[in-house]
């Protein structure tokens, strides 16, 4: 509603600045013309093209309804409704440019960074200046970028991948007043029904020169809203920024929630998310925050800060870039340490009116009023900024070493979070979800974490499944995946077939997954696409990688996403399945840091890392840059480290479930065990740690134990106490310990668990003799697994561990010795340990023969010859059947070696068949050859040795993987150099040596000997020459012969031959044969560290196979074989097998009963051990990185910071009062200097009337109140002297307290006035009143909020007032006289009052008196001398009003003339009479008033004395008294004694002790001197 206006006063002549009316033009809505959209298209001057992209510009009037220029915005722009406005205040005049360039940039990436992750709109002031300039010269470069990112990725070589950016948008509010083309640019088509044609223009930039306060638009900006603002003091500007700040702060329109999610960001729809995307809708039509940044900034960013304030929108400060941050955070800290009274005034007031003055020097120079409107606001906007729990006002200092303004986007967080509401009770859900999407987009974990889930405990946000999946998406917000999954989310029910799919389609970065994985691996072509579905894709990729047959059931997800009412086993296992497929999808993608997330919170940490590091060690070898090749190198050593450290915490708190971890199977994992998977991944350290090594050691042994007894200083080698146990039986009753079946399970707990490899049925019958043994075998694996329950029931029973081996020793012998003979000799056997003794025994022996069936002379024996041929025969059928089982079993293990042995094998023994032993059968008799091939074979099988049982000792199994890297890569490499320079000097040598050797067979026999041999000896026979031979002296043509001699085998000797055969030799002995010792050195000092690492992960291999070898080494292996046959068709033909076969089935599904319930115990310790490791992990890292600043910790660094601040603030609070005290020591010397000075008589000098600087004027308090003056200096009065710190108190006494006559002539409170309306003009209440009424009444013209009517003045004039029917002349104009007689012009200072022509006052205001400006009055000095003629004394005439004397006279209040005033003050002050003076006396008049008393013999001297400013203690800035005074003398006698009737009247000598009003004593003394000088 528009409110009543009152009746003007006087008559306004001008419009002043703060005169308008608050108003906004209300515009139809069906007015507004989406069609016609305004753009402007701009071309530089430097440039020979135009820019192709036309930017839309909008302007308006500064009355425009907010809500109007919303709907115009979305309308013609097509904005979506951004998640984040962020409002930039700076200065638009007198930019100077950002010191720091690197903060500088720093402010510009974290700009970018924001606008990229979420929509984000950036308001700025549009000109080509200042931050603005900075601002669009980061959106072309980063448009630039853009541009050129698909081009950078180092995976997407070949592949036109780009990646997806938010819109970037970045509007322009400018004033037209300060553009240089705004005559170019129309108004906008609000309320109009005829629309200019003109809807695109030209605008040209980059002149150089440019009108005073003149700017160009800044090309780089989206969008512009230019204002028109017509206001004299530019105020309507803030007013529509406020207004639009206040609209855009509520939702803008609930139709267009739905633009919040952008379509790349929408998932694949599901049954699931319709509840998501209900609350994501109301969600998106809510709020949306707007953020304000201080950047710089002059005045009227003081204003703005102060509306957004008021606005409850929080503002950042950065402090450190000059100017309005600067001041705003000076004043915040300073009332942070210390805001009572007394500080404010004597110490952060003066300093920042000091700081203001400085900062804006050029507007509040001369201008304390502006200086003190600025510094009074920016104290309010630190009072607002805080209220209750909220803080509204963030600063960071751009200059702090720990300030990145990079991470920008986290400081808006921080800023938003501490402006809401801090109470739980009072934050719905709809507004964390909105904090936690923001957070997401800017990828502030910390703030998500602390802010929301902590400090809320997530009680009211549920995490939805899109969070979750842009989380995934991204791949910078991994930290958010850890986050949603510590709060309960849960992946299954998320992670669908269609989920994951979209997964793999819309990824952040696809380029790795397709390049890498899909091109390299699989070999698809880009051009062609992809015929194949993800799911296929995905599955394909997995066992290649993975190196197990694993694959990813799709449709499984769905049934666990969608399935109700699971149990808890079921739930877990859908949720670990779920979450190893999104393991298994990261990795893909490359996202390490994602995939080591998701392996905290895995079950089965240990395969998770051992199968990503496998993982990557397959993408290193695809790819061909070295950089790449160490990146994944890097990344799968991180797995391995981590499966290697959870394995070790594991080791070292619980080794019997470590045990039972390694060699359980994994059916989610195609049956594997860990350690399977490890030495697939070729997890080396894993291998090799203790745990897995003891393992190893435990298998190797068996179900036996060697004692380590010593008969005296002897100590016996395990070696051969095995080998005496196994051939000669009774050794193992001192030596061997056995662990009956069913009896140990309490020492293996307490010790360790051995566990066999797994058996198939080809071996059972050699490993099973009967059924007993079989159930003992399951007996055992139920023993073992309840064998932790035994412990802790145990410990309930208070039963000591000692105690507990001590009985279970005793338990242990008792059962040993129930064990029949031919049970141990089984069992030790069983052994791989005695199987390698064994084997190695009869290899030896077997070798042995071999030797001697080769060394016999010609044919040899046949029989022994035969018992080779079947010996070997043996071991090629269990290696065959060896290498069945490792691909049936073992199928991790590689199976190549074994291969090519195998057939190597087949095709000696077939060459001996028929070579030697079948030679007269067949007819191919060649003994050489026969031997020949025996030969090789003694090699082979001497060599397999080498890798068969040697490598098995921990003392050369390390040496023999030295030796083999040396041979199988420094030799091969030496031998690829060698041989060509050996070819090259075998050729050489030869045709210098022998030119005519003719070209046969003993030609490359000698010159590859000569060559080679070379190497080990130094052929020089051939140099020496040849005895017998001719040389010829035939030439001519016929002769074709090079050589010297007639037979071609004789050497030619001489300086050519020596030449080249002594630099081959020197080449070959002196660089060759050393650069391959050098090989062999530098191979041996690089594998030396890891070679003792290399043949543990070895030994996994040797000792399983020698696990599944059989007990009987060949030939014997022929009994197991026929054994295993009776077995097998024992169990075909008798009918017994299907029973036991049910009793196995029976007992195994009791046993799968029992160990369920562990099952889940044993998934939740290893997720606790993971978590476990990966916080120290932290933890280490931690405190690596602060190893630095160990010496001083946290506690300490507080406390001093602490301590200094307190001494600074001790020191600020000295300085303040020793300046205090200074300050009142110079003004109480000065006052004193004036005192003694007025008694010396001096008054004209030291602040009298009429000269020099006033000193009543100064004095405190103020007439008639309790107000005390700014102090000033005498040297600080003159207006011409800036003065910094004044800071005067303003006061202008209110009409009612004038008395009853003088109400009507009093001056309005201008200065009042003016705070009530710059106060009024940003009132929110005010503006939203406007936009209220607006909204509701389209047809309303105008909204008018009434503000207080402003009097106007004409200053150093005079003129009429009509006041209660009267007309009243007011001389406005000054009595002061410039040297030429004229008049003086007093100054009108920024709020249009006069300045006191003389100076400072320290009070501001109109003060006691009537009028702004001079207050005219007369005085009259009348005296007379005293009675007695013996001493002659002058008398003067004073009046009383009972607490001061005073002259005669009074103020001139325009009804009469100054002389009137002088009679009426006369006849009414001394004589009581009342007035009956003509209204218009002249001085004569006067003149002959006075005369009437002068005695009949006296007489009356009548004289002027001074008019102009008089030195008066009601004078303030801008109020000041002048006067006219007349100074009447009589001599020789008066009547005014007889004639005076009222008391308080009376003569007083005139003397230094006289005490009257003002500095009327000074007008007294000087017209005592005037009259004494004549």
């Amino acid at each position: 509603m528009a409110a009543k206006s009152r009746p003007t006063q006087r008559s306004q002549k001008q419009t002043p600045p703060a005169e308008r009316a608050l108003s906004v033009r209300s515009f139809s809505r069906s007015s507004t013309a989406c069609h016609d959209l305004r753009t402007i298209r701009f071309s530089h001057l430097d440039e020979a093209t135009t820019e192709v992209q036309l930017k839309p510009y909008l302007r308006l009037p500064y009355q425009a309804s907010s809500s109007e220029v919303c709907e115009y915005v979305q309308c013609l722009w097509n904005l979506k409704t951004p998640s984040v406005i962020l409002s930039i205040f700076s200065a638009t005049h007198n930019v100077r440019r950002w010191k720091d360039q690197r903060q500088l940039e720093n402010f510009q990436q974290g700009l970018i960074k924001a606008a990229n992750t979420t929509h984000l709109w950036i308001l700025t002031n549009g000109i080509d200046r200042g931050i603005s300039s900075v601002i669009g010269e980061a959106v072309r470069e980063e448009k630039l970028r853009r541009t050129a990112s698909g081009s950078r990725n180092i995976y997407a070589q070949g592949l036109d991948w780009q990646p997806h950016w938010q819109q970037l948008t970045v509007i322009g509010v400018v004033e037209s007043n300060v553009l240089t083309d705004a005559g170019s640019l129309t108004q906008s088509p609000f309320g109009k029904e005829e629309y200019s044609a003109r809807k695109s223009v030209r605008i040209t930039n980059g002149r150089k020169q440019l009108p005073t306060n003149k700017y160009e638009l800044n090309s780089d900006h989206t969008h512009f809203i230019i204002v028109d603002d017509n206001t004299p003091d530019h105020s309507g500007m803030t007013e529509f920024k406020l207004r639009l700040h206040h609209k855009l702060s509520k939702a803008i329109t609930v139709s267009s929630a739905q633009d919040a999610m952008d379509d790349d960001q929408r998932s694949v729809p599901s049954d699931r998310e319709e509840t998501d995307s209900q609350s994501l809708h109301s969600a998106v039509s809510a709020t949306v925050p707007v953020v304000g940044i201080v950047v710089k900034g002059d005045a009227s960013v003081v204003d703005t800060v102060l509306v957004h304030l008021k606005l409850k929108l929080p503002v950042i400060v950065l402090s450190g870039t000059g100017d309005a941050a600067d001041l705003l955070t000076f004043a915040h800290q300073e009332l942070e340490e210390r805001s009572d009274e007394e500080y404010l005034d004597t110490y952060i007031k003066p300093e920042l009116s000091r700081r203001i003055s400085k900062a804006f020097l050029e507007t509040c120079r001369n201008n304390d009023v502006l200086r003190t409107r600025i510094r009074d606001r920016i104290l309010e906007c630190i009072e607002i900024s805080k209220q209750g729990s909220q803080t509204y006002m963030t600063f960071i200092d751009v200059k702090s070493a720990s300030c990145n303004l990079k991470d920008l986007p986290a400081y808006i967080i921080t800023a938003l979070f501490k402006a809401q509401i801090q109470m739980t009770f009072q934050l719905n859900s709809e507004q964390l979800h909105r904090n936690l999407q923001l957070t997401l987009d800017w990828n502030c974990p910390g703030m998500a974490k602390s802010e929301i889930f902590h400090r809320f405990n997530g009680a009211k946000l549920k995490i939805d499944n899109r969070l979750f999946e842009q989380a995934l998406r991204r791949k910078d917000c991994e930290e958010f995946v850890e986050i949603f999954l510590q709060n309960g989310f849960q992946i299954h029910k998320y992670l669908s077939h269609r989920k994951l799919e979209a997964l793999f389609a819309k990824a952040e970065d696809q380029s790795f997954f397709i390049t890498v994985c899909c091109g390299a691996i699989l070999g698809y072509s880009f051009d062609q696409g992809f015929s194949e579905s993800y799911r296929d894709i995905m599955n394909d990729l997995l066992p290649i990688l993975t190196g197990i047959k694993y694959t990813v059931d799709f449709y499984q997800l769905s049934n666990n996403a969608i399935a109700l009412g699971k149990v808890d086993g079921q739930s877990q296992e859908a949720e670990r399945k779920a979450r190893n497929a999104l393991i298994m999808w990261a990795v893909l993608f490359n996202r390490a840091k994602l995939a080591k997330i998701l392996w905290k919170q895995s079950d089965e940490p240990l395969v998770i890392a051992l199968l990503i590091h496998r993982m990557y060690r397959m993408y290193a070898r695809r790819f061909v840059e070295s950089h790449l090749v160490e990146d994944m190198k890097r990344i799968s050593n991180e797995f391995e480290n981590l499966a290697v450290g959870t394995l070790d915490l594991s080791w070292n708190e619980s080794p019997y479930r470590t045990y039972q971890t390694l060699s359980r199977l994994l059916p989610d994992w195609n049956n594997h065990s860990v350690v399977e998977i490890a030495y697939t991944s070729v997890a080396r350290r894993f291998i090799a740690h203790p745990c897995c090594q003891s393992w190893l050691t435990n298998i190797y042994f068996g179900d036996i134990e060697v004692q380590k007894l010593r008969f005296g200083p002897v100590l016996i080698p395990v070696s051969i106490k095995v080998w005496a146990s196994a051939f000669l039986f009774f050794p193992m009753y001192i030596w061997i310990n056995f662990k009956p079946k069913g009896n140990y399970n309490l020492k293996q707990s307490a010790y360790t668990v051995r566990r066999a490899p797994r058996l198939t049925h080809l071996d059972a019958t050699d490993y099973d003799s009967d059924e007993h043994h079989q159930d003992d075998d399951e007996a055992d694996c139920e023993d073992a697994d309840v064998s932790v329950d035994d412990l802790v029931e145990l410990q309930k029973k208070n039963t000591t561990l000692s105690e507990t081996l001590l009985e279970t020793v005793i338990s242990f012998k008792k059962s040993e010795m129930k064990l029949p003979f031919w049970r141990k000799m089984f069992v030790m056997w069983s052994a791989p340990v005695t199987k390698f003794w064994t084997f190695q025994t009869f290899y030896v022996m077997y070798l042995a023969l071999f030797s001697y069936a080769v060394i016999l002379p010609t044919c040899g024996d046949w029989i022994i010859d035969a018992v080779v041929w079947g010996w070997t025969l043996s071991i090629l059928l269990e290696i065959i059947r060896r290498t069945y089982l490792q691909w049936k079993l073992y199928q991790t293990l590689p199976l190549f070696s074994k291969l090519i042995e195998i057939t190597c094998i087949i095709v000696f023994l077939s060459a001996f068949l028929v070579l030697r032993l079948l030679h007269d059968q067949v007819g191919f008799y060649y003994p050489t050859i026969a031997k020949f091939v025996l030969c090789l074979g003694l090699l082979f099988f001497f060599f397999r040795m080498l890798t068969t049982y040697l490598p098995i000792s921990p003392n050369l199994g390390p040496m023999l993987v030295r030796i083999k890297r040396m041979v199988y890569v420094d030799f091969v490499d030496f031998m690829r150099m060698f041989l060509l320079f050996m070819i090259s000097g075998a050729v050489v040598m030869h045709a210098v040596i022998y030119p005519d050797y003719p070209i046969n067979n003993e030609m490359f026999r000698s010159a590859f000997h000569r060559a080679w041999f070379s190497l080990f000896i130094t052929p020089v026979s051939e140099l020496e020459g040849k005895a017998g031979c001719n040389k010829t002296y035939a030439v001519g043509e016929q002769r074709c012969e090079a050589g010297l001699y007639t037979d071609y085998t004789c050497p030619h000797v001489g300086v050519t031959t020596y030449t080249i055969v002594i630099f081959y030799l020197c080449v070959c002995k002196l660089i060759f044969v050393t650069l391959l010792f050098a090989l062999f050195s530098a191979t041996n000092t690089r594998i030396e560290p890891i070679a003792d690492l290399i043949w543990k992960y070895q030994r996994y291999r040797l000792v399983v196979d020698f696990s599944n070898r059989l007990r009987l080494p060949p030939p014997f292996t022929v009994i197991s074989y026929v054994v295993m046959a009776l077995q097998f068709l024992y169990r075909k033909l008798c009918c017994c097998c299907y029973r036991k076969k049910q009793l196995i089935s029976q007992h195994e599904s009791i046993a799968m009963k029992r160990r369920e319930k562990k099952v889940q115990q044993n998934y939740n310790y290893w997720k606790m051990c993971a978590r476990r490791y990966w916080l120290q992990q932290e933890t280490a890292v931690t405190s690596t990185t602060s190893a630095a600043t160990e010496m001083i910790s946290g506690a300490l660094m507080e406390e001093l910071v602490t301590s200094q601040r307190s001494n600074i603030n001790r020191v600020k609070d000295r300085l303040a009062s020793i300046e205090k005290a200074v300050f009142s020591s110079r003004v109480h010397l000065e006052e004193l200097r004036h005192l003694l000075t007025v008694q010396k008589g001096v008054a004209g000098v030291g602040g009298g009337f009429a000269s020099g600087v006033h000193v009543k004027s100064r004095q405190s308090p103020y007439p008639g109140s309790s107000i005390k003056r700014y102090p000033i200096l005498d040297n600080h009065v003159a207006w011409e002297v800036s003065y910094p710190f004044y800071d005067p108190v303003v006061y202008s006494q209110a009409c009612e307290c004038y008395p009853e006559g003088l109400t009507a002539f009093v001056d309005q409170d201008i200065v009042g006035v003016h705070e009530a309306r710059e106060k009024m003009s940003l009132e929110i209440d005010a503006v939203v009143a406007k936009e209220t009424a607006d909204a509701a009444d389209a047809t309303t013209e105008q909204v008018t909020v009434e503000l207080p009517k402003l009097q106007e003045f004409d200053w150093n004039s005079t003129e009429s007032v009509e006041v209660e029917g009267k007309t009243m002349v007011v001389d406005r104009q000054s009595w002061i006289l410039n040297a030429d007689g004229s008049r003086i012009q007093y100054e009108i200072d920024d709020l249009g009052l006069p300045r006191n022509p003389k100076g400072r006052t320290g009070v501001r205001g109109r003060g006691n008196l009537c009028f702004w400006g001079p207050n005219h009055r007369v005085d009259m000095v009348i005296t007379r001398w005293s009675k007695p003629e013996s001493r002659r004394l002058l008398e003067c005439l004073l009046v009383s009003d009972a607490v001061h004397l005073s002259l005669p006279g009074g103020f001139v209040h325009g009804f009469q003339s100054r002389y009137t005033i002088i009679k009426e003050n006369f006849l009414s002050k001394v004589l009581g009479e009342t007035c009956s003076a003509s209204l218009q006396s002249s001085q004569n008049d006067m003149i002959q008033f006075f005369r009437k008393f002068a005695g009949p013999n006296g007489k009356m001297q009548a004289k002027h004395l001074y008019t102009g400013y008089v030195d008066d203690p009601c004078n303030t800035d801008n109020a000041w008294v002048e006067t006219e005074v007349w100074h009447i003398h009589y001599a020789g006698g008066d009547t005014i004694d007889s004639l005076m009737k009222k008391e308080g009247v009376k003569w007083m000598v005139i003397s230094a002790e006289i005490q009257v009003t003002g500095c009327q004593t000074a007008i007294i003394q000087h017209a005592e001197t005037q009259l004494k000088s004549n």
